[in-house]
């Protein structure tokens, strides 16, 4: 597999902020081509089968369910890892 584009950005501390953050990152790296699979990783504990974050140092994410998130926008399979 080839990496085709990447992005980062500072997290933000509310979770709504963060999730809409990470929606546009998505858009700005696929452009116009489908998004078939999404990758993530988040520091701290994480339940990698739902996707379910317990950030240690944004306590604002802990428990947001990104995995149910972002495959509900995007129609694809997120995988998360720590």
């Amino acid at each position: 597999r080839t990496i085709l584009a990447r992005d980062r950005a500072n997290t933000p501390r509310p979770l709504d902020e963060g999730v809409s953050l990470l929606k546009q990152m998505v858009r700005n790296v696929a452009g116009d081509a489908r998004i078939l699979a999404i990758g993530v990783s988040a520091g701290g504990p994480l339940d990698h089968e739902r996707g379910i974050l317990s950030s240690l140092h944004f306590p604002e994410w802990r428990g947001g369910p990104l995995k149910k998130i972002m495959e509900t926008e995007f129609n694809c399979p997120l995988s998360a890892e720590s």
